[in-house]
């Protein structure tokens, strides 16, 4: 059982996503569709502290294979929590540049929750990474493709302050998480996935 729209950079951040992990959900993983080669995309963790580049956006079809859309879905959620967490570190990077990688009503409630950690001077140091992608499902929707990705967040190698530097974290908080994100295009063919939504999925032993 999902539980449904956590907010997903605070709730992951913060530790809003543990309480809601804890009300109780199914502890089978999802089921991947089979997928050959099996997926390997992931965000290597790495001691250069520049800024890594942001993957690249992969225009995808209703006639695309499960592999291309496991490859798009993953690099637009990739670009999405990179993006964030930018957004979390630097308050002069433009809040906008989120919505290349998201839909417009999700992107727009991920904004007002950006913009409310930076008002009360919370910012993230270090990163999240994401990895352990796999492709639960693929739908053609009046011509444009829909995708749910599986993937697993880590966010014990970063540190979430307040304005006073000082740990903004709740001490219960899950910093590994697995989590089911909803992907759609917004144009009919071959066009990038945006993401539209990210759930948190209990208990799910390989993340």
């Amino acid at each position: 059982m999902l539980n449904p729209h956590p907010k997903h950079t605070r709730a992951i951040l913060c530790g809003i996503l543990a309480s809601i992990l804890l009300a109780g959900c199914s502890d089978a993983p999802p089921r991947p569709l089979h997928l050959s080669p099996p997926p390997t995309h992931s965000i290597t963790r790495t001691t250069n502290t520049g800024q890594p580049p942001l993957p690249r956006q992969i225009r995808v079809s209703v006639a695309s294979t499960d592999a291309e859309v496991l490859a798009a879905a993953t690099n637009a959620y990739t670009g999405f929590v990179m993006i964030e967490d930018r957004l979390l570190q630097n308050s002069r990077e433009p809040a906008g540049s989120l919505m290349a990688w998201a839909t417009p009503q999700f992107g727009a409630s991920e904004q007002r929750e950006l913009q409310k950690a930076r008002n009360a001077g919370e910012h993230l140091v270090g990163r999240l990474y994401v990895s352990g992608f796999d492709l639960l499902s693929r739908k053609n929707v009046a011509g444009a493709v829909r995708a749910k990705l599986f993937a697993c967040a880590d966010a014990t190698h970063s540190q979430y302050l307040d304005s006073n530097g000082r740990n903004a974290r709740n001490p219960k908080s899950a910093l590994r998480v697995a989590v089911e994100v909803d992907l759609r295009q917004l144009v009919v063919g071959a066009s990038p996935l945006l993401v539209n939504g990210v759930d948190g999925v209990a208990r799910v032993g390989r993340c």
